[in-house]
């Protein structure tokens, strides 16, 4: 049984002054326009200078007027145009370690109100930790995000050539599919003057702005199971996580990390309809985005009827473990109970196994609940490809635990009495495979 791993690292080959790799990712080699730009420059009537972003000072274009601001030829002696009748338009890019996101402020004469305006937008909610990540002026701004979740930003005097040079770094660097999320036109202005038109880019309040790692980890094919931990503050933790149930489980088989992403999808990819078995995992911005970058993978591999498990989501806290190949099969099961001390139906369990999903497990659970007992109705448990020891105690207090299908869950449930020095009786295991919607009664 063959396995493939696909596990792409990040190599920002051709990155000048990357920022921190615990700062979201690396932004991508960007050309921004940080030196003040005279009128004429050399540039031809209509066009103002553009300049190298490297601290040389070098002059590398000359950035189009708008047509509505450029008169049909020269300036005539008459009225004449002095080098102050165009300035820059500042802007500043303001971060934060533990955001997803960046903010940016642009309408200004000069970078420090711009730097001032973006950082007090970005302070107000991240509470501090933010800093000036660049300021310049007279440019487009584009940012894009991979699949992966990180950012790459491009910044090119028009729209078109910002949004090649943003997309062209990140899909040379990272993976999945690159994204445009915002675009920021900040075209120069008509004369010099106070603060003209400030405006603000970027997540405001009530936005969840902050960054939640993913990852997820596997063991030897024979296992045929992934472990995903999601909603975590940095990617260490993320890999810690998922890797420490992996191998907790598996011990002492080594586990290894496949993929890992920041606030985005991960899709895991497990074989096909002919029985092939492999393993494979593909990212997006969204769960569709990930099935479509597994979609692809499968088509350059030549592979067919490619069958896509699942896919986990970076922002959902926990860890979990599944197997993919069983994903979207009815192996879902849940139980339920009544709510309050209805004495009728303290002794009763309602269960239902072998639903395709948990939310339809759990709807039929609650419908027969309601049905028979006539009263309101709560979930006691849910689970997939498990089995579920229903037990109770001395006082009559029901209990559950439930575990991988493969695993009887009795002594588990028996150890957890021993613990807790409490007498306990199992009274039905139910397996999530076998279809049945039953009542049980507490013996």
């Amino acid at each position: 049984m063959d396995q493939a791993i696909m596990n792409i690292k990040n190599k920002f080959k051709s990155v000048a002054a990357i920022p921190s790799a615990a700062l979201i990712a690396a932004f991508a080699v960007f050309m921004f326009y940080a030196t003040p730009a005279p009128a004429e420059g050399n540039c031809p009537y209509g066009h103002v200078p553009t300049y190298d972003s490297g601290g040389s000072g070098r002059q590398i274009g000359c950035y189009p007027l708008p047509a509505s601001e450029v008169s049909s030829g020269p300036a005539s002696p008459q009225s004449p145009r002095t080098p102050g009748w165009v300035t820059g338009n500042y802007y500043a890019i303001v971060r934060h370690k533990q955001a997803n996101d960046v903010w940016i402020a642009s309408g200004y004469r000069d970078r420090g109100p711009a730097s001032n305006a973006a950082f007090g937008a970005c302070t107000a909610m991240m509470g501090g930790g933010c800093e000036v990540f660049y300021a310049g002026y007279n440019t487009t701004l584009v940012l894009v995000k991979s699949g992966k979740g990180e950012p790459f930003i491009g910044g090119k005097p028009s729209r078109k050539q910002s949004e090649a040079e943003a997309l062209g770094h990140c899909r040379a660097n990272s993976k999945g599919d690159c994204s445009i999320v915002r675009v920021v036109e900040i075209k120069p202005f008509r004369r010099a003057g106070k603060d003209i038109d400030p405006k603000l880019s970027g997540p405001v309040p009530g936005d969840n702005v902050l960054i939640s790692y993913g990852a997820l980890a596997w063991g030897s094919v024979e296992s045929q199971h992934v472990w995903f931990s999601g909603g975590h503050a940095t990617e260490d933790a993320a890999k810690s996580a998922a890797s420490g149930a992996c191998e907790k489980d598996l011990a002492p088989q080594r586990c290894t990390i496949a993929e890992t992403s920041i606030s985005t999808h991960i899709g895991v990819m497990t074989g096909n309809s002919k029985g092939q078995v492999y393993y494979y995992t593909g990212v997006g911005q969204t769960s569709d985005l990930a099935r479509a970058d597994l979609t692809r993978l499968c088509e350059a591999k030549g592979l067919e009827d490619c069958f896509v498990g699942t896919t986990f989501d970076a922002r959902t806290p926990g860890t979990t473990r599944i197997d993919p190949q069983k994903v979207g099969r009815p192996y879902n099961t849940a139980q339920a109970w009544t709510k309050g001390n209805a004495t009728l139906w303290s002794k009763s369990v309602w269960s239902v196994s072998g639903s395709l999903s948990e939310d339809e497990a759990k709807q039929a659970a609650l419908t027969a609940c309601r049905n028979d007992s006539e009263q309101d109705c709560d979930i006691l448990t849910s689970s997939f490809d498990s089995r579920v020891a229903l037990y109770v105690d001395q006082t009559g207090s029901i209990r559950f635990t439930y575990v991988n299908r493969k695993t009887d869950p009795t002594p588990f449930a028996q150890k957890n009495c021993v613990e807790e020095k409490l007498t306990c009786k199992v009274f039905k295991v139910v397996d999530s495979h076998v279809p049945e919607t039953a009542r049980f009664e507490v013996q």
